[in-house]
């Protein structure tokens, strides 16, 4: 058995044997892929049968660093998001756009194209969401088309002592 993505010839993602029942597991990474569904086929090498499976491609953000103090720099990359949109980013709470970026026809802004932006001051410390949304027309607090990546905010103190009390 070949797997594609979307159709037959476009790139074999995996291959596997099946057995008696007609039955196989297969693993491959997903290609980049706008937001929704997103087909995958698994066509038989000695026969001319052909089974078909839709996967729900959802959007998310990836930040790097994943963690620091106020003021760090970090960018912040998106993947699974619609095709070509404008995706405003904004830090969870308290709210606030950190960027726009617009994605391209895979629904990613990686690389040149990805956001770079600062840890906003006063902003709590531990976990915190960094939000993609797109489609919300002014109203991204109740926005429910939104990619989530975190960011955990170390206060310098938390940095310098380690979990026994020592300086690092």
């Amino acid at each position: 058995v070949r797997i594609y993505a979307r159709k037959p010839g476009s790139g074999v993602l995996a291959t596997a044997t099946t057995d008696s029942t007609g039955a196989f597991t297969a693993s491959a990474r997903v290609p980049l892929a706008p937001y929704g569904p997103l087909l995958f086929l698994a066509a038989s090498q000695g026969s001319e049968k052909l089974a078909a499976v839709n996967l729900n491609v959802t959007a998310n953000v990836v930040l790097d660093p994943d963690s620091g103090p106020p003021g760090s720099s970090v960018t912040a990359a998106g993947y699974g998001f619609p095709a070509s949109a404008q995706i405003q980013v904004y830090w969870g709470e308290p709210r606030t756009l950190l960027g726009t970026v617009t994605a391209d026809v895979n629904g990613s802004f990686a690389g040149s194209a990805a956001l770079t932006f600062t840890v906003p001051a006063g902003v709590s410390s531990g976990a915190n969401t960094v939000l993609g949304v797109w489609g919300c027309s002014g109203r991204p607090t109740t926005c429910s088309n939104a990619g989530v990546g975190s960011f955990t905010v170390e206060r310098s103190e938390e940095r310098r002592v380690g979990k026994e009390g020592r300086s690092r």
